[in-house]
Parts: structure tokens; sequence; C-alpha cells
């Protein structure tokens, strides 16, 4: 159920007939609009009634003015706003030039006035420029996308903010209509401590109209006049909807990501505890409700309370890995690269994903409620390694993160390979493959989807990558199998993830196998093996022959 908001036709008797005529305006004109706001617009088009063919008129403009009742009472009431969107040189004797630039984001003649969003022709373009105030870009980090503008929030959704519609019909004037998201505009308004001013004007030329009509309707927002003039010999009958209205700032729901803090005003409280009745101990996640930060209390709950999580809350950033990057210590949104958030987190022994009290409040407030929705009660034994990085600030080993061991050995592999062979037998990865290796993590919940999707990941990491080239040049015509083995008596560094067979008491062999066979089927193949030792320490490479 829609808002009810203040129009224009609040005042207006809309079952007039001649107010029919202009029903769309008189209900859209609101000094809190939340929905979509026309800014800028022309359109011209051909009006049919049962008497005869009218022309009907639509232009809105806007201009930014400050946000002090004397600037709003002379706005309604100074109808023209000169020297907006031109660039110009004044002759000053202040000057070293001799000039002085008039950049058209301030009227010269009401100061009060300032420049916000134009359409124009510019000589040579074919279509019309749309020229947008920098500031209001800058403040959404706002992008164009063809004929829409719009922004990411702090939780990595692309929302639209602005949108342009042009319409140009042969041999006839273009039509077009730009609009703005009004809470986007009104977060804008409310942070500069600015109104939106509007000039809209509504014509038919050409409808009957026998009598001559003048109504004034103006409140502390909005001046309008509705018209009716009948035909004379110099031009047709015109009925018009003319005047401004000011649309008030305000902060609302929609934030810009470096805002983002000011969204969340009410934080969510998570079970960090059980009381000896079995009842759960419940705290928020408020930074102001927490200690260990500098000046707070300390009879607060602690910043580094673990909060318990169902494995399955991970589910929603490993099914989209476009947007999410996902480790054993962490999940974060990442779009082109560019980190928005992460939350750093851990496993523990009951397989519960943890992350700590003080933590929470960096996600963005719409996660919130998203990751209340799994918090439980806590069980198991927190993970020992993050307890000695977070709380002792010890270094230590990767044995709880075997995904990051596990890469961190194959970099280590790809650098002794190409050492002692003198090139490389891995491609840089194309993004798709890079997209697969940045999701690569230990599945999360105990089903056949997130174990094929872990698989599917390793294989591109590792098989897709392969130079076939390479290995062609290094083997000649023979089957080569590129195999890896652990140190002897190590832990393997796929953790639990292992394929193939033990390989004389070395440990998991994990095996990647390229084949090219001889053009005569009847040539006895041999086989070349190239062992690569992941350990620490210098590679062994070796080449081990045995029949194919």
């Amino acid at each position: 159920m829609k808002q009810k908001v203040e129009t224009l036709g609040d005042e207006w008797n809309l079952d007039q007939p001649a107010m029919k005529l202009f029903e769309e305006r008189l209900r859209t004109v609101t000094p809190t609009p939340l929905d979509w706001v026309i800014i800028n617009r022309f359109e011209r088009r051909e009006y049919d009634n049962k008497y005869d063919k009218a022309e009907y008129t639509q232009t809105t403009h806007c201009a930014l003015i400050d946000n002090e009742s004397d600037s709003v009472a002379r706005a309604l009431h100074n109808f023209s706003i000169p020297g907006l969107g031109k660039f110009d040189l004044r002759v000053s004797e202040r000057s070293t030039t001799g000039y002085e630039p008039c950049y058209g984001l301030r009227s010269e003649k009401a100061p009060f006035y300032g420049f916000f969003t134009q359409v124009r022709d510019a000589l040579g373009s074919t279509t019309p420029e749309v020229d947008i105030l920098p500031s209001f870009l800058w403040f959404w980090d706002a992008y164009r996308v063809k004929d829409e503008w719009k922004y990411t929030d702090a939780t990595g959704k692309e929302l639209p903010l602005l949108r342009f519609t042009l319409d140009v019909p042969e041999d006839d004037e273009a039509n077009w209509k730009l609009e703005a998201r009004a809470l986007e505009l009104r977060t804008f308004l409310y942070y500069c401590d600015k109104e939106l001013l509007l000039y809209t004007d509504d014509t038919y030329a050409g409808l009957p109209c026998n009598d001559d009509a003048r109504q004034e309707n103006s409140r502390d927002w909005c001046s309008y006049t509705f018209m009716k003039e009948p035909e004379n010999p110099l031009r047709k009958s015109v009925i018009a909807l003319f005047g401004k209205y000011i649309i008030h700032g305000a902060k609302n729901t929609q934030f810009p990501r470096f805002l983002d803090d000011e969204a969340t005003t009410d934080y969510p409280s998570f079970i960090i505890g059980l009381t000896p009745d079995g009842k759960t101990i419940s705290a928020s996640c408020d930074p102001s409700q927490l200690s260990g930060y500098p000046g707070s209390s300390p009879n607060h709950p602690n910043k580094l309370e673990q909060v318990c999580f169902k494995p399955e809350v991970l589910q929603r950033y490993s099914t989209n890995p476009d947007k999410y990057q996902i480790s054993d210590r962490s999940v974060a949104c990442v779009i082109n690269g560019r980190p928005l958030w992460q939350l750093d987190i851990s496993t523990n022994s009951d397989g519960l994903v943890e992350a700590h009290l003080g933590d929470l409040s960096s996600l963005p407030h719409e996660e919130l409620p998203y990751w209340k929705s799994f918090n439980i009660a806590p069980s198991g034994t927190p993970n020992p390694n993050r307890i000695l990085r977070d709380h002792f600030n010890m270094p230590t080993d990767a044995s709880d993160a075997p995904i990051l061991e596990l890469m961190s050995a194959f970099r280590k592999a790809s650098e002794n390979v190409k050492e002692q062979l003198g090139v490389s037998i891995w491609k840089e990865p194309d993004s798709h493959t890079l997209k697969k290796i940045n999701t690569l993590a230990t599945p999360t919940v105990d089903n056949t989807e997130a174990f094929n999707n872990a698989m599917l990941a390793l294989t591109k990491a590792f098989a897709d990558t392969l130079d076939g080239k390479q290995l062609r040049k290094l083997s000649g015509n023979e089957v080569v199998t590129f195999s890896w083995t652990p140190r002897p008596g190590g832990e393997p560094p796929y953790g639990e993830i292992q394929q193939g067979a033990a390989r004389q008491g070395r440990g998991p062999v994990h095996q990647m196998r390229t084949k090219r066979r001889r053009c005569d089927p009847r040539a006895r193949l041999s086989q070349q093996r190239l062992v690569v030792d992941m350990a620490q320490g210098p590679a062994r490479v070796y080449l081990d022959r045995k029949p194919a």
C-alpha cells in the first residue's frame, strides 16, 4: 500500500472537465515524491477530440535553491532563472585577462538559484545533450549505461538513479524526458541543505474554448495558474496549467555507500551464549553498546564475542560468484575488483560459521537481518587459530584454511616448475576462469550441488589453466601425466578434498592428464610422468617413464 502524499490536485476539483485535461500533472505535483520525478521535459503531440485536432505541449525545467524560507518564497514568485547552464565571460577590471568567467552553476542575477540538470541542443549533435550536476553523480558514484544512470549501494546491488527517454518522430522536433528517482534525489537535497524547484507548463492549443478564465493556487510549496483563452485572429485557443513547485530534501531509506553507517539506526541483537538453565543470552552489535573500543564501558559485551551461524548462511554468497568472494576466513562483496564490504569468519569444531559480534556492525544495514535469520546458540569449540590471531596477535599456519593452503602450494609449485624447466606450464587464467578460482571454497553444506561446484572450481583452477603447448614441447608425442604430492609424512594440501590413490607411502596423489597419441595406432606408447613436490623447500622435478 502506497503512502498518501499531498498533491496539487488536493486543492482542485478533478471532476471538472477542464481539470481532467491536467489530471496527470495535478496528481504528480507534490513536495514529497516517493517514486520517479520528471525533472526535465519537452513533449509535443497531437491531442484528438471529437471536435478537432489540438496540440498538447508539456515542458519541465528545474533548479536548486537554498533551503531557506525567503529563498523558497522568492523562487515561487520569480518566473525566470537566467544564466544557468551556460558558460559566459564578463568584462572585469579585477582579472589579469580582463575577463571573469561565469560557469553557469549559479545565477548571477539571483544567487540563490543553482544549476541541477538541463537538456540542450548542441550545435553539430543529432540528439539532445543531457547535462547533470557533477556533484549529484559524485554523491552517488553514478555511472551511465546507455540512457540510464545507475549506482551500486553498500550491498553491491545495482540501482537506477536517472533515466532519459528520447523520441524523434520523422520530420518533427525531438521529444525527451529526464527522470530522477525520488528518494535518491531527496537524500542528496537533504545532505546538501537544498530544495529543488521545478517549472512545469502544460498547454493545449486548439481545443474549443469560448470564455476567459484564470484561477490561482498558491501554497508554501507551490504556485500554479490555470488559464483559458479563446481563439483570436493571431493564435489558436489556449487552455494551460503552469507554475512552480518545491521538492523537499529528506533523510530516507536510500543512502550512498559512504553514508551507509547512517542507514543503520537499529542494530539487531545476536545470540552470544547460554545461561546455566539453557536460556539464550543476546547482545546488540551496535558499536556504542560494546566494550573493547576506545572509551567504551567495560560492563558491555566485548566486541570479540563469538556469534554462531548455520553453515547455510554462506549459500547466498557462494551461488553468486559474480558479486561475492568466499574463502575459509572471510566473505566479501566485490564489484569489478573493488571490495564493498568484508566480514571475517571462521568455522568451529561443529562446522558452524563464526563471526565476532563487533565485526557484524560493519555489514551493510540490509545484510544484518539476513545474518540474524541464521543465528543459533553457540556450540562446539572455537577455531584455535583464529583465537591466536585475533586475541593474541600471533601468526598461524593455514591448517584452518585448506583452500588457502592449497592455493599457496599451487603458486609455489608453479614457481618451482618455471625455475627448474625455464618455462611455465600454467597459463594466466582468463576472466571467467579467474572468477571460478576466486570462488573456490570448502563446501558450506553437505549436498551434491555444493560438492560439484567445488570440484568444478578445482578443475578450472588447475586443469583448465595448463598450457598444452608447453606440455607437448616437454613431452614430445607421448602420454603425459602431471602429478603432485605433499611432502612425505605431511598433510595433503587439499585438506579434506582428496582425489586419486596413495603412491607408495607418499600420501595422496592428485593427477591431471593430457594425452596425445601417435598417428600410428599400432605404435607402442610410453608414459612420461612429471612430478613436482609442492612442499616447502626446493622443488623436485623429474621424469618417470613407464609403459603406457
